[in-house]
Formats: structure tokens, sequence, C-alpha cells
């Protein structure tokens, strides 16, 4: 089909793409560094910021919960073996 394209000039123009995309991508992620180490542009911040000073929360503020809690005698719990065993047993009862 592309019989004038061979293998070589391929994989050559393929990996121009490839590094002209991940260059651009390291560029978008690390412009600020990348300015800030070539001189052109100062941090907005140099002090370091403690997550403890900051009054404003992320997640927002705790909320106490509404539930109810239950004792460990109300929990039931049924592993698939027994469940699929007592279905068994129940359905051969039915049809007799």
């Amino acid at each position: 089909m592309f019989s004038s394209i061979s293998w070589y000039e391929y994989l050559v123009v393929i990996s121009g793409i490839c590094f002209i995309y991940y260059l651009s991508i390291l560029l978008w992620i690390y412009q600020n560094d990348l300015l800030h180490f070539l001189g052109l542009r100062k941090y907005q911040d140099d002090a370091p910021v403690s997550k403890m000073d900051s009054h404003h929360s992320v997640l927002g503020q705790v909320k106490l919960s509404s539930t109810s809690s239950v004792s460990p005698e109300e929990l039931q719990f049924v592993n698939e073996e027994s469940q699929s065993i007592n279905h068994l047993s129940n359905s051969a009862a039915h049809e007799d």
C-alpha cells in the first residue's frame, strides 16, 4: 500500500512525534519550575505553607453521623455455600 515509505523512515517519524508529544506534556506540567529555574519568574509564595495553618479544609467541615449502632448479636453472616445448600434443600422439599 505505502511501498515508498521504508520502516526506517516510519520509525523515525513516529519517534519524532512521540518525542514532541512527551516534551510538550513535560513543559506543560513543569512550566512554573522551568521558568523559575531560568530566572524568568519567581514562585508566587516562596514561604512553605503548613497544612495545619490552613483554615480551609479540602473535605469541608466534620459532620457528626446520625446513624445508629448495631450490637454484635444483631449481625448475621451467611456464606455462599450454606446459602446454596439451604436453597437446594428448600427447593427439594417443595418438589415433594
